[in-house]
């Protein structure tokens, strides 16, 4: 055994590059070990190779943060090339101490890292340090029901401010319990280093006090309240591709009034509730680095709770105790499809004849292609996700032990079998095709991003839905977040598998039902779940938003189904500054966050907008609403429904008896 994996012999690592057979070079494993030894003294990050049947099978990283993250570039790196070339190229004269150019930079920056490394221990003693400041700790997180410290946040040693230290150069230092309590002081050479350190802990603090006393909550909003009294339930259809849930329905009282709501704007109080709890979830993210999708959604409604579903779909609920439960038990859930294939087509045309209301733009994000001359003429944009688990989380079938012979000694406990994840870790992997100048598709470069582990979906911030009970749609007010992964520490594997994604420019037609692109089939590619989508992109006339009609293939169906979304353009780039945030920063929205992301005009954000008093945040949200109102009379009249879901008041509720929902 080699001193490094006498080292590490017996912890956990910290994280696992498992290579499938597929990408195993043929190389012997002292020279394996060597490049080991290269990765470890260059990243400061133990790498250490495991072997079965004397076949690398994976490497084990010991280390933590950007350390971690340098060894999983270099080898990532090495297995990319390892898998082109055969053994003899792969050996010890191929490493940096022969290269004289790239060992003296090696020794400059290896000098860098330990002069850095000096500001994660205590003061030297005798060091005179002209600039210092001292940070208090809030009294709220002392005061919290769960009391927060310091020492509670980043460590004992306060050893998650390491990256502050190193970065900024300066030594932070607990100072003894004094009044008020847990201090801390920042020393450095330099006053602006000590500032730019003070606001990076601060922002950290305020993050702790987000995630601590953040008070979001689940938003919904009945628009056709004042049409009906009583709630019908129904499973949900056989065309949905998951079927949880029960379907409500309002039976509407005002058969000649019903959809009135469309055209009245929302009321103070409900505009009110809107707006605090977006300025509520947009102000809980600024300080977390992720991938942000901002969007509203129009979806089915389905709803799930602790109630007895038999009992609710044969009689049906008073309005009144839904609301009451819908605060309690009772959850919503906003399903991204809206309708199955033949009606989807129709409303597309009804979009497509309404250039009253829509615009013609380009397709996608709005800076590739050519806009249509006409909505007529709008070309869709496509896109094909696939949720895979993770190739760095070893298959249990491969994990097995190699059986031994009787009187041979057992190997090592970390080579024995890597440890088994207790959840399941996935990685998301995007595929984007944009119109290019000539007409055709460009596929763009392939997108990596990691779910929380064991979920399949991204995580969520917000939840606001206004209801259009009455037809069983909502208007989701959704911001989900996903990990960015950097393509140098994507597996290859997963790479691979990227390019396998292709485009069959004959499937692309407005007309045709089959699915528009394929993937190489991959063992090592675990698929979880997939969809392809087909986006038409339209313009709302004289403002900044964009409305993307959508046909989403999933796996279950042949035809797909299709969903509708609004954003603004100006979304994706205010939530970039979140996709590269380094610990400690924050994005820099400097104005009242509802009128940045709901601008006056509906164009664009402006430092000096001022509302008309109606709400202290503008009128932007205002006028997003008439704006989805509008919308919703479009699909409204695109797809009638039939005359039995439409009730006089008294007509066939004789009958009808109410469940109360505690029994």
């Amino acid at each position: 055994m080699r001193p490094t994996e006498d080292k590490y012999a017996g912890r956990k690592p910290t994280r696992i590059i498992y290579l499938p057979p597929e990408h195993r070079p043929d190389i012997t494993p002292h020279s394996v070990r060597q490049y080991c030894d290269q990765w470890t003294k260059e990243t400061g990050c133990g790498v250490v190779p495991v072997f079965r049947y004397r076949k690398l099978e994976r490497f084990e990283l010991f280390g933590s943060g950007s350390q971690v993250d340098a060894a999983t570039r270099s080898v990532n790196k090495w297995v990319e090339y390892a898998k082109s070339k055969r053994g003899g190229t792969l050996g010890w004269h191929k490493l940096s101490a022969f290269d004289v150019n790239r060992g003296y930079y090696d020794e400059i920056n290896d000098m860098e890292a330990d002069r850095k490394q000096m500001f994660r221990s205590a003061v030297p003693e005798g060091m005179n340090l002209p600039c210092k400041v001292t940070v208090p700790w809030p009294e709220k997180l002392l005061k919290a029901s769960n009391t927060i410290t310091p020492r509670d946040a980043f460590g004992n040693k306060l050893e998650n401010l390491d990256v502050i230290r190193q970065s900024d150069e300066v030594f932070i230092t607990l100072l003894p319990q004094g009044n008020p309590p847990w201090q801390v002081e920042i020393q450095g050479f330099a006053e602006a280093n000590v500032q730019a350190a003070k606001e990076h802990y601060l922002n950290l603090v305020a993050k702790i006090e987000k995630k601590e006393f953040s008070q979001s909550e689940t938003t919904n909003l009945i628009l056709d309240e004042e049409e009906g009294t009583q709630v019908v339930f129904q499973p949900p259809p056989t065309w949905w591709p998951a079927s949880s849930g029960i379907v409500p329905r309002l039976v509407t009282s005002l058969m000649d009034d019903a959809g009135e709501f469309r055209n009245r704007p929302l009321h103070a109080v409900r505009l009110t509730q809107v707006e605090d709890e977006l300025l509520e979830a947009l102000g809980s993210i600024r300080y977390e680095p992720g991938s942000y999708d901002f969007a509203i959604r129009l979806g089915c409604m389905a709803l799930r709770g602790g109630w007895n579903q038999d009992r609710v779909l044969r009689y049906g609920v008073a309005l009144a105790d839904l609301k009451r439960f819908m605060e309690g038990t009772v959850s919503c859930q906003t399903r991204k499809w809206l309708f199955e294939h033949s009606n989807g087509v129709q409303v597309l045309q009804s979009l497509m004849d309404h250039d009253d209301t829509l615009e013609p733009v380009k397709t996608g994000d709005g800076f590739f292609g050519v806009a249509p001359s006409s909505l007529q003429e709008t070309r869709p944009g496509f896109r094909a996700t696939y949720v895979i688990e993770d190739p760095n989380q070893p298959n249990p079938r491969d994990m097995m032990p190699v059986p031994r012979n009787p009187g041979r000694p057992l190997p090592r406990a970390s080579a024995a079998g890597a440890p088994l994840p207790s959840t399941r870790n996935c990685v998301v992997v995007q595929v984007d095709w944009t119109e290019d100048e000539d007409g055709g598709f460009e596929k763009m470069e392939p997108k990596f991003f990691k779910l929380k582990a064991g979920s399949l979906s991204p995580t969520e911030h917000m939840d606001i839905n206004l209801i259009e009970l009455a037809e069983s749609k909502v208007w989701h007010f959704g911001l989900e977040s996903m990990k960015v992964m950097h393509k140098s520490t994507v597996s290859p594997v997963l790479k691979t598998f990227a390019q396998g994604v292709k485009l069959h420019p004959q499937r692309t037609g407005q007309d045709c039902l089959e699915r528009f692109a394929s993937y190489t089939p991959n063992p090592s590619a675990r698929i979880v779940y997939s969809r392809l989508d087909k986006v038409y992109t339209f313009g709302i006339t004289g403002t900044g938003y964009r409305v993307e009609f959508t046909a989403m293939w999933y796996p279950s169906r042949g035809t797909p189904l299709w969903g509708l979304s609004v954003r603004h353009i100006e979304w994706p780039l205010h939530l970039q500054e979140l996709e590269n945030l380094q610990p400690g920063g924050s994005a820099q929205w400097k104005m009242d966050l509802v009128r940045l992301f709901f601008p006056e005009d509906g164009v664009t954000s402006k430092e000096q907008q001022k509302g008309d008093g109606d709400s202290p945040h503008g009128n932007g949200v205002k006028l997003l609403f008439e704006r989805l109102m509008k919308l919703s009379s479009i699909i409204k009249a695109a797809t009638p429904e039939p005359a039995q879901h439409v009730r006089t008041l008294g007509d066939g509720l004789a009958n009808l008896k109410l469940v109360d929902l505690e029994d």
